[in-house]
């Protein structure tokens, strides 16, 4: 291809961040999931995204971040 990329297409997504990402699992009671993807679709968020965006804010709002 000599080094060309030219009708060539990325595949999957776009990075989360510039560094290495990490995949957290943890459950929670079906109400509280419930209630997660209610407000994530309120939000026109994914569930990931919402949790995401949660979670940066708690770490923000304890000086960790």
């Amino acid at each position: 291809m000599h080094g060309n990329n030219l009708g060539m297409r990325p595949q999957g997504r776009p990075p989360l961040s510039d560094g290495w990402t990490e995949t957290i699992a943890f459950k929670v009671p079906y109400e509280i999931q419930k209630k997660v993807d209610e407000a994530a679709q309120s939000r026109n968020m994914t569930r990931s995204q919402y949790m995401r965006a949660l979670i940066e804010k708690a770490l923000k709002s304890d000086g960790l971040i």
